[in-house]
């Protein structure tokens, strides 16, 4: 399991292999210069070797028969979803590694079908993410999008005035 940049889809980072079991944590650090991004695991520190550059990131799954499955299903074979994310409500858990704490709105659950042949029932591999938050449009997009709304504007108002001729 792991992340793998937007952009390259092939620049991934393993965050837990396959011994790692329930209740495993990481930290992912995204502020490393050049675009680099690590990941700790019980004191264990792996960095990218690549710089992840498409300013967001997606989740994989590699399987023991070594399929990989990724949060984008675009990226799957047929294009099938292999993962179904559900986002915080401010509930609590009540069992897990996770019981007595809050599911927030910046956690999520990632819960991913490994079979091919598939059952559909989306629990072979179940990840909680905490602390998720979305991508923002960059300020350029928003001073575009006000552009784009002030020239409609103009053209509207400029098409509404009467001909004199």
């Amino acid at each position: 399991f792991g992340i793998y940049d937007t952009a390259n889809p092939a620049n991934r980072l393993e965050v837990f292999s396959g011994a790692a079991g329930p209740g495993a944590t990481a930290l992912l650090n995204f502020g490393l210069p050049g675009g680099l991004v690590s990941v700790t695991v019980n004191g264990i520190t792996t960095t990218s070797s690549a710089a992840f550059l498409g300013g967001a990131f997606g989740f994989y799954l590699t399987t023991p028969e070594s399929n990989t499955f990724a949060s984008n299903s675009a990226l799957n074979s047929g294009g099938v979803d292999r993962m179904y994310a559900y986002r915080g409500n401010g509930a609590t858990f009540v069992s897990g590694p996770a019981a007595g704490s809050a599911f927030g709105a910046a956690d999520a659950i990632l819960a991913y079908e490994d079979l091919l042949n598939s059952d559909n029932d989306f629990n072979d591999f179940i990840v909680l993410v905490r602390g998720v938050a979305p991508v923002p449009l960059p300020a350029a997009m928003w001073l575009f999008a006000v552009g784009l709304g002030g020239v409609g504007a103009w053209a509207r108002k400029k098409s509404a005035k009467p001909s004199l001729a």
